[in-house]
């Protein structure tokens, strides 16, 4: 879970590779940036779902990040989605300077109650 009063608004970058392409992804019900999708043979470039701050879309305690996947072909195939990024919480009150924590988001999603990421064919 966040804790509402340690931390001022979390920011999310997450670098992805999909097969086929993604369609979105929301945060608590709110769509984010993914950049251009474009495919599985890279991991990130334009391919970033992000939140900014200001956004005000994280809220204390648990969170959802869900993903849409679309999975191309006239019968059935693999599909896949895969990201590694960061979550980065700052104090509160902070105008510049170090960010206090700096986790790979694998670990900060399970510590910080955000559940996993969901798939859908489309």
């Amino acid at each position: 879970d966040i804790p509402a009063h340690d931390f001022a608004e979390p920011t999310l970058e997450l670098p992805y590779a999909v097969d086929n392409s993604l369609k979105g992804a929301t945060l608590n019900g709110s769509p984010l940036n993914i950049g251009t999708s474009k495919g599985f043979k890279a991991l990130g470039g334009d391919m970033v779902i992000r939140t900014l701050p200001g956004q005000g879309l994280f809220k204390p305690g648990t969170n959802l990040l869900r993903v849409v996947v679309s999975n191309a072909g006239a019968r059935e195939n693999p599909m896949g989605f895969y990201c590694a990024g960061r979550l980065t919480l700052s104090p509160k009150g902070a105008v510049a300077g170090p960010v206090m924590s700096t986790r790979d988001v694998r670990t900060a999603l399970l510590e910080l109650g955000i559940a996993a990421s969901e798939s859908q064919a489309a």
